[in-house]
């Protein structure tokens, strides 16, 4: 199927696609400016002694909330004017940043500063249709010509946009088809979540302090322990990791070497940074002890600054960097997959202090050395890893379609929204 195809309904009616860019869009579309028919509401400065997470007022729409990188949402008791208020199927813009435009499906909120509301004013313009019609537009202004980035956006700027505006009833289908698309991605993502919550309860009910047995489907034990108390079966044993692992603390490479894109004589360099996703994006032509320093697939690392993690390497051969250390099995007792999944929690733990106090470096001989874990028979560590693998699998998995579905929605907005010839 080509790619023009995708755009026809089960009629073979065509749903886009236009060359907004150049305005070569079909004779029944029109080129209106957003200026001179949308109304562009501001956010208001809310004032941040106003500001709780108690869920107490309103809750605020800020930047990060438009853009998904928000935690726990804030909330305002501050009064308003209720043009800041921002309802099911508004359209929103962040205007710092990473500029983003979303169709908004949360309750009804208050609009903070650096953020827009953006609303159609004539019928001829779908608003949900107005949505998706900025999203590439707006991608679009964060470079502006020559590829300088864009730091923020103004209403001025916004104002001079022009935008393609097929009939009604084409704006209809592809609004259909885009939300579709969009109803599969948030399905996606809380199918991940999901995911994500049940690989820390079954870390909890294996590693955690509830005591209980965890079983397989065929009833048989997989592991019951409380590590912390080490209240353990009594075929498990207590280690410490001085004993059975071997830790390698990254290369402080010079930073006169980095590129940011590989060469024939480079390396990916992991950083805290790229624990999240395994894919580096700064490169290092400095030479180094390999057989030392170099990552490879499957390799178990541990952040030791910051928001401290452990996990396995999934990216490509790359070269480990300072603060962020590798850790080995140095035991034929302790399998090292084994040992990646039960370090997770323990770091998690280990990162506060003894009361309270948080601690904002770790160290492998005050923090990791010392630390006992339990240590299960070699039979029953393959178990519990077979068990923490399958979850994990299903998490990149579902992690990979989310992906492709995402790419999807670029590839179909750009079709429907982009330069070139019907």
């Amino acid at each position: 199927m080509s790619a023009k195809n995708i755009f026809k309904d089960s009629t073979g009616t065509r749903i886009a696609p236009a060359s907004w860019s150049q305005f070569n869009v079909p004779e029944s579309w029109t080129i209106y400016n957003l200026g001179e028919v949308c109304s562009i509401q501001t956010g208001n400065g809310f004032k941040g002694e106003n500001f709780n997470s108690e869920r107490e007022g309103w809750p605020l729409v800020k930047r990060a909330t438009v853009n998904g990188t928000e935690g726990e949402p804030t909330y305002t008791t501050e009064e308003f004017d209720e043009r800041y208020i921002v309802r099911e199927g508004d359209v929103l813009v962040s205007m710092d940043g990473n500029f983003e435009v979303i169709i908004w499906d949360g309750p009804n909120s208050a609009l903070n500063q650096r953020v827009c509301k953006i609303t159609s004013e004539i019928e001829e313009i779908d608003n949900e249709y107005l949505g998706y019609v900025l999203q590439p537009i707006i991608k679009h202004c964060e470079w502006s010509t020559g590829g300088t980035t864009v730091a923020s956006l103004s209403n001025s700027q916004l104002k001079k946009i022009n935008i393609p505006v097929p009939p009604v009833e084409e704006q209809e289908r592809i609004v259909s088809l885009l939300s579709d698309v969009d109803g599969y991605i948030e399905k996606s993502s809380e199918r991940v979540t999901k995911l994500q919550a049940q690989k820390q309860a079954t870390l909890q009910q294996i590693f955690g302090n509830d005591g209980e047995i965890f079983k397989d489907d065929n009833g048989e034990r997989i592991a019951s322990i409380v590590w912390s108390r080490f209240n353990m079966p009594e075929e498990w044993q207590s280690k410490s990791l001085g004993e059975i692992a071997k830790f390698t603390t990254g290369n402080s490479f010079s930073s006169e070497y980095f590129v940011d894109a590989p060469r024939s004589n480079s390396y990916p360099l992991v950083r805290i940074r790229d624990l999240e996703d395994c894919n580096p994006d700064t490169y290092t032509t400095e030479e180094f002890d390999e057989s030392r320093y170099i990552v490879n697939e499957g390799d178990v690392l541990i952040g030791m600054d910051g928001d401290f993690r452990a996990q396995f390497w999934t990216g490509r051969p790359a070269a480990l960097n300072q603060r962020v250390v590798k850790v080995e099995s140095d035991s034929d007792e302790v399998l090292i997959e084994y040992l990646g999944y039960v370090l997770d929690p323990i770091v998690k733990q280990i990162s506060n202090a003894v009361g309270g106090t948080t601690v904002t470096h770790l160290s492998v001989g005050q923090h990791l050395e010392p630390c006992n874990i339990p240590v299960p028979t070699v039979e029953e560590q393959e178990k519990i890893v077979s068990l923490l693998s399958d979850i994990d699998s299903a998490i990149e998995k579902t992690q990979s379609d989310l992906e492709n579905m995402k790419e999807l929605k670029q590839g179909l907005l750009q079709e429907i929204f982009s330069s070139g010839d019907d």
